[in-house]
């Protein structure tokens, strides 16, 4: 299954500056460790946040949940990078659902992004990525 409504898919600058690339956040160094081996850069956002966008259109959905905020859809997939290698990760996008006097309104967004430097390619619990 793709994930629905691909070509709706954000991804804030916020989301990729302050936390995917930003190597003093807490939880988020890990992540821009994993996402500078492979070209990524925070004064060049955009090209992340394309690269996950095209993730989540081209990605099989292996998980989807529903909470009282919205849909979430964990994709998995190889992502392609500026280093020209691809490794394999995994974003978690939300459908989020606000109701308007007419009709429900649908955003789609990048909730999160899991990514490791295991090399065997599977996806466990822990491991959500490989570096390809």
């Amino acid at each position: 299954m793709k994930l629905p409504n691909a070509d709706q898919a954000t991804v804030d600058e916020s989301k990729v500056v302050e936390y995917l690339l930003s190597t003093s956040h807490p939880e988020g160094q890990s992540k821009a460790a994993f996402f500078s081996m492979f070209g990524f850069r925070a004064h060049r956002w955009q090209t992340l946040a394309r690269a996950l966008c095209d993730h989540g259109s081209t990605g099989e959905v292996a998980e989807m949940s529903r909470s009282r905020y919205g849909t979430r859809y964990s994709v998995d997939g190889p992502i392609e990078t500026p280093s020209g290698r691809s490794p394999r990760v995994r974003t978690v996008w939300i459908v989020e659902q606000q109701r308007k006097r007419s009709a429900p309104r649908h955003r789609l967004s990048v909730e999160e992004t899991k990514c490791s430097q295991n090399m065997t390619g599977s996806y466990s619990r822990r491991t959500f990525g490989t570096a390809a």
